[in-house]
């Protein structure tokens, strides 16, 4: 269990690397993905804990970090 999140992580970073070229869209991707974490734990009540792994995710990996983020903890997954 302890692997997976740094797995995840890595991952999040090479498509985020592939998709993304400049440094203004990965700004707003971060922000967008640290949005839609904070908005998915606060009108759903999903529970995930800001840790730093998460954050990590959310900011490199952007909003599909952050949806990452939020499948990963409803299976059990990770997070």
């Amino acid at each position: 269990m302890v692997l997976i999140e740094p797995i995840v992580l890595i991952i999040a970073i090479i498509a985020v690397c592939l998709l993304l070229h400049s440094a203004k869209h990965v700004i707003i991707n971060a922000i967008m993905g640290i949005i839609i974490l904070s908005l998915a734990n606060f009108i759903f009540h999903i529970g995930i804990k800001y840790s730093a792994w998460v954050i990590l995710m959310c900011v490199i990996g952007g909003m599909p970090g952050a949806i990452l983020v939020i499948i990963l903890h409803i299976l059990g997954i990770a997070f």
